[in-house]
């Protein structure tokens, strides 16, 4: 839960937590890692907070996990994404990795508060599309304030995929906002109804636009999906989380 960034939308307060002060030693994750190796899940997701602020001890659990053939992917926010850690990531496993890109510069840098973040997430965008083998996804989160930038945030990724070696799309996820921790005080920023009517009808448009066709995976849904569609906690459930401090739960919201 440690970040190096204060967004106006963090779910869990992501660096002001009380979590940050109890989280998993080291030795405590591995223990953790190598149980999950012995239970052989399909996927892992390293998460945050931001989950390269302890890179060292990600990359020791990547090389257990997919030692163990479990597929891992990273979410990053992208200030710590240079080239030496993605390939690092990359040779030690790593599938795929999100970066979450909240518009355009005014817009993303806004949400996130930090000025020449939008640069930084481009570069590592680049780089992961330039330098190595990594699937790239894009976490969109939606506000009042950046519904119009969706599309042009689009063509802007298009352009950087047909200029690379990289012949898959690019996962582009958009969810609901989650008026929880910084959000639920920060309500202002919760897009209208009519600004998601407009998000929707936009993502429908790129999907079949044969100008973008091919170039993106559109994924569009509701975040607590998986306990709507498993209400019974007997029914199997397809995701659990684990928090920080080793709390296991049905969903991280």
């Amino acid at each position: 839960n440690m970040c190096n960034l204060r967004c106006l939308h963090c779910f869990n307060n992501s660096g002001e937590n009380a979590v940050m002060s109890n989280e998993l030693s080291d030795e405590e994750v591995l223990g953790l890692v190598d149980s999950i190796c012995q239970m052989h899940p399909f996927s892992f997701c390293f998460c945050g907070g931001e989950a390269l602020l302890r890179k060292k001890l990600v990359i020791q659990s990547l090389q257990m996990l997919t030692g163990a053939n479990v597929k891992c992917n990273l979410v990053s926010n992208g200030l710590l994404a240079n080239s030496g850690t993605l390939h690092a990531l990359e040779h030690a496993g790593l599938n795929g990795i999100q970066f979450s890109l909240d518009g355009l510069c005014d817009s993303h840098e806004h949400m996130r508060g930090l000025q020449g973040l939008y640069e930084r997430v481009m570069n590592a965008i680049d780089l992961t599309l330039n330098e190595t083998s990594l699937h790239l996804s894009i976490a969109f989160c939606p506000t009042s304030f950046n519904i119009d930038d969706f599309k042009p945030l689009c063509t802007l990724l298009r352009d950087k995929l047909r200029a690379s070696d990289k012949t898959t799309r690019i996962d582009i996820r958009v969810q609901p906002l989650m008026l929880l921790g910084r959000a639920r005080r920060n309500r202002s920023i919760r897009p209208s109804t009519s600004q998601y009517r407009k998000l929707v009808s936009t993502i429908n448009e790129l999907r079949y636009s044969p100008s973008y066709r091919g170039y993106f995976m559109f994924e569009w849904g509701d975040p607590i999906d998986h306990l709507i569609r498993y209400p019974q906690l007997h029914m199997q459930f397809d995701q659990v989380s684990i928090h920080a401090n080793g709390d296991i739960v049905a969903s991280p919201y």
